[in-house]
């Protein structure tokens, strides 16, 4: 109640951990890329995802060995 009454959204924290968390994600692709990091790549995907990115359609986890692959060569 004291927060309502003052203007704060009691839910703000939650938001700022998901916000924080995403970033997490976001952060760990582009460093997977800049390393050339499969594992790192595979970690930001959950096991069944699916990733569509015009030259690859199909499972995260391949892709991510797709992408390091093309990236080397």
């Amino acid at each position: 109640v004291a927060l309502q009454a003052v203007g704060a959204d009691p839910d703000q924290p939650a938001e700022l951990v998901d916000r924080q968390k995403i970033y997490h994600v976001l952060t760990s692709y582009c460093r997977a890329l800049d390393r050339c990091d499969v594992e790192l790549m595979k970690s930001v995907y959950w096991e069944d995802g699916y990733d569509d990115h015009g030259v690859f359609a199909g499972n995260a986890q391949e892709f991510a060995a797709f992408i390091i692959r093309g990236i080397q060569e």
